[in-house]
Formats: C-alpha cells, structure tokens, sequence
C-alpha cells in the first residue's frame, strides 16, 4: 500500500513542478522563478509535516512527505541550473541562486514548523 500511497504523491508533486516550471521558468532568462517555487514551497510543506507528524498516520506521511513532496521539490533541477550558471562563468548568480535554494528552503521549513506549532499552542 504505501509504494501506491508514493506514487499518487510523487505524480501529483511532479505535475505541480511541472505546471510551476512551465509558468514561471519563463519569466527572467537566468532565474528559474518555477524551480525556486517549488523548492520553496516544498520546504515550507515539509515543515507543516513535521509539526503535524505526530498526528498523522505512517500512510499520510508516505503520501504527502516522501511522495508528494519528494516529486514537487527538484535537487537534481536546481543543481543543473545552479551548474549551468557556474559552467557559463556567471559565478554571482549562481551562487545567489544556490543562496535562495538552500536558505531559502530551510527557512521556509521552519516557518511552516513554527506555524503548525503556533497554531497548536493557540
């Protein structure tokens, strides 16, 4: 049950990435807006799970934290973008870039964290 439970996540994740990536990679020539996006928000879901991990069945977790989360959030996409900048000898960028993946994700994780727990302490 949960490599079903994963699979519907990582589709319905992908989709998502996909539809970000088609909307909003477009937009500024260097900066991939739709990658950003779906690393962002990916963060930020994942610290709602952990927050409410506690509350959730092993399934749900299986669904939304390893499935569709591990198919919304892209490693292997901000990783060529962040190499492609860098092979084309635009260090700055890339470098800001990497700055906005990695700080950026983890901030919004624990903003997502910090509000589940607000939330529950209200």
């Amino acid at each position: 049950m949960k490599w079903l439970l994963v699979s519907v996540g990582a589709a319905c994740g992908a989709m998502l990435r996909l539809f970000f990536a088609q909307t909003m990679n477009t937009m500024h020539p260097t900066i991939p807006y739709g990658t950003i996006m779906a690393n962002i928000l990916g963060g930020f879901l994942m610290g709602l799970v952990l927050a409410a991990s506690n509350h959730m069945s092993t399934e749900m977790r299986f669904l939304i934290a390893t499935g569709f989360l591990g198919g919304l959030t892209t490693f292997s996409t901000f990783s060529a973008e962040s190499f492609s900048l860098l092979n084309q000898g635009r260090i700055g960028i890339a470098f800001i870039l990497i700055g906005i993946h990695v700080i950026g994700s983890i901030i919004a994780t624990a903003l997502g964290f910090w509000l589940i727990s607000a939330i529950r302490a209200a």
